[in-house]
């Protein structure tokens, strides 16, 4: 059970490993500010891409010989990423950790009856979930703080012991499992990776690659809906698909995975902006990494203790669903009080949104979780865990990577509005110019500073535009969870 907990909990960790990690990243490796957030999309984008081959090779090969190859072939790539000469190779290095990190939760499922007791059962799903909610902070946490004391290079070191740990107690666990010779769905698995691979890399490298004015990003979205349209239409048909659509007749499966999408897309893409908010800080005072990972830590911990007691059943709720109106109010309220925040960092703007975000998120997965598992038979937990775990993986990398593309223009047209104004005619100008030369500054460093308030401000007022956004997806699905408590509470009435 050990080994493998702690592999899943690898897989979420190195998720955003180098999301507060980027910026030294780029600095040593080269590059724009604009692929900062690309290293971790990648990631989610090869996990995405892997999940589905966890049922066919545990079921052809066992799960537990394919777990320990793929564990394996993650902890090379993961010393290889540590060794990128540029930031290119470390974006492939990135895809490939991804994708030989996949498919740990469809083998983790096939496990369970063989490798768990009943009563150890019952606690691995809490562990699950609260390492589905903490361990991404700990991986932010984390990377953040090694690239600021030491070097990047050593976060993707961690995984060497702790694979190999892993590895050595799955194998040391290791009996032949019975082999169930199915067909494997190549033409379906191909067009998925294609739809998939070619959508995800085209959404979030779009903005550098100018979108339909590069070939590459027209080449990506062209075939997209087609191949989508196809890989719909063939794998619902098919019998041995990698997927089945058919839960999807299930209304609380549906919403459970429509509330999925939201969340991760909404929770990495605030993660990705309040890292853009507090690099306008770190420049000049350098000083917000102990603050930042402290609040992480205490946020982990409150999400550690309050997850396992709604899934184990410890705190009764009427509906489910109850405990998502609480952490949607929660969630929606964090991101809407962080669209009032400037360019100054301070501790207390940090700890109120990270503590009714971390609340928020104790209170969501759960009653989600269940959603998704208890509207099936323990037979279906595979297929279920399969669509699950893809939607968290690729709209985590989606959410992170279309909230920077958005951050990345309205900050552009702010900057050219904005810009605008300031001329050397212009009353803002010559006062902001009066104020510089009491401090006697130069005409050259008054000029820098201009500059450079004008790029801080375009910044905040295009992070706040991304938090409106992302508050009002959140009340959007506010909308549609009181419309179906309301609904079924007619229904039991009738």
């Amino acid at each position: 059970m050990v080994g493998i907990l702690l592999a899943i909990f690898l897989a979420i960790f190195n998720f955003p490993l180098d999301l507060m990690a980027g910026p030294y990243v780029l600095w040593d490796l080269g590059g724009n500010s604009w692929f900062t957030i690309y290293a971790t999309s990648f990631f989610g984008i090869g996990q995405a891409l892997s999940i589905p081959l966890g049922k066919p090779l545990g079921e052809r090969f066992g799960p537990e010989r394919p777990f320990i190859v793929f564990l394996g072939l993650f902890i090379f790539f993961s010393l290889l990423c540590s060794l990128s000469p540029n930031y290119p190779f470390l974006l492939v290095m990135r895809v490939a950790q991804g994708f030989f990190s996949g498919p740990y939760f469809p083998w983790m499922v096939q496990l369970s009856p063989k490798c768990f007791t009943p009563k150890q059962q019952a606690y691995s799903t809490p562990i699950l979930i609260t390492m589905l909610v903490s361990v991404p902070i700990l991986g932010t946490c984390f990377g953040g703080v090694v690239a600021y004391l030491l070097n990047w290079r050593w976060i993707f070191l961690l995984n060497i012991p702790f694979g190999l740990i892993a590895m050595q107690l799955i194998q040391n666990n290791y009996t032949p499992s019975s082999r169930i010779e199915k067909p494997f769905d190549w033409v379906g698995y191909i067009v998925y990776f294609y739809s998939v691979a070619s959508l995800a890399i085209g959404a979030v490298m779009g903005q550098e690659q100018d979108w339909w004015r590069s070939i590459f990003t027209a080449i990506c979205f062209t075939f997209v809906p087609p191949c989508f349209i196809f890989f719909l239409f063939w794998t619902y048909l098919c019998p041995h698909g990698i997927f089945n659509f058919h839960l999807f007749k299930k209304p609380s499966f549906t919403f459970a995975i429509i509330s999925l999408a939201t969340l991760f897309s909404t929770y990495f893409g605030s993660v990705a902006m309040l890292s853009n908010w507090l690099k306008l800080d770190q420049f000049q005072h350098n000083n917000y990494v102990p603050s930042w990972i402290a609040l992480l830590m205490g946020i982990m911990l409150i999400s550690g203790i309050i997850a396992p007691f709604l899934v184990t059943n410890k705190v009764k709720f009427k509906d489910i669903r109850s405990p998502l109106v609480i952490a949607i109010f929660l969630l929606g309220w964090s991101i809407f009080y962080t669209t009032v925040f400037n360019i100054q960092v301070d501790l207390e703007r940090i700890a109120w949104t990270r503590l009714t975000i971390g609340v928020g998120l104790a209170f969501f997965l759960p009653p989600v979780f269940k959603l998704a598992f208890d509207s099936f038979p323990n037979s279906f937990n595979i297929e279920v865990a399969t669509v699950f775990q893809v939607i968290r993986a690729l709209f985590s990398s989606l959410g992170a990577g279309l909230y920077d593309t958005i951050w990345e223009r309205r900050k552009a047209f702010y900057h050219t509005r904005l810009g605008e104004q300031l001329t050397v005619f212009s009353h803002q100008t010559k006062v902001f110019y009066e104020k510089t030369k009491s401090l006697y500054a130069s005409q050259g460093q008054s000029n820098e500073l201009l500059q450079d308030t004008l790029n801080r401000q375009s910044s905040i007022l295009a992070l706040n535009d991304c938090f409106y956004l992302m508050g009002w997806v959140l009340v959007f699905l506010l909308l549609l969870l009181v419309i179906s408590i309301v609904k079924r509470s007619l229904v039991t009435c009738e």
